[in-house]
């Protein structure tokens, strides 16, 4: 991104749309786990860029059934994050979610930008990331089996 980048929002929600389809697709998590995802927890994430970075998030819908929600990332997906917490320092405001809203809440758009990043892609269709995760269930079902 060029140094202006974070402060036009169009580019950070188009970030934000396609990070949420990259990790939707690969772990079909619940949209409560990336809308709820700290800024703390990407930064304390356990690792090394040659074995990758484990991400766990604290707060969820399942968190007392199923336990904290882990997101892996490659040495290089982990850049895309710690990028952005370098440039999220200078958009407005400041809050405790990585994918920052206007207030101090957690971001409520994550599917309209997840929703443009896939047209932009191409891909046909408007799913939902309860669909994107029902595809990756099925995925691992079948692959189990």
């Amino acid at each position: 991104m060029k140094a202006a980048a974070p402060r036009d929002p169009k580019t950070r929600y188009r970030f934000f749309g396609y990070l949420v389809a990259y990790l939707s697709s690969i772990y079909g998590h619940r949209s409560g786990v990336l809308t709820r995802m700290r800024v703390k927890e990407v930064q304390d994430a356990i690792g090394d860029s040659e074995k990758g970075y484990l991400i766990n998030v604290l707060e969820h819908k399942t968190v007392r059934r199923f336990g904290v929600a882990q997101i892996y990332l490659e040495g290089n997906e982990y850049g895309w994050c710690r990028e952005w917490l370098r440039l999220r320092l200078r958009s407005l405001p400041q809050n405790s979610y990585f994918f920052t809203s206007f207030g101090r809440g957690e971001p409520k758009d994550l599917i309209k930008y997840f929703r443009q990043a896939w047209g932009e892609m191409g891909l046909p269709g408007s799913p939902s990331l309860t669909d994107i995760r029902s595809a990756v269930a099925t995925y691992v079902s079948i692959k189990n089996t």
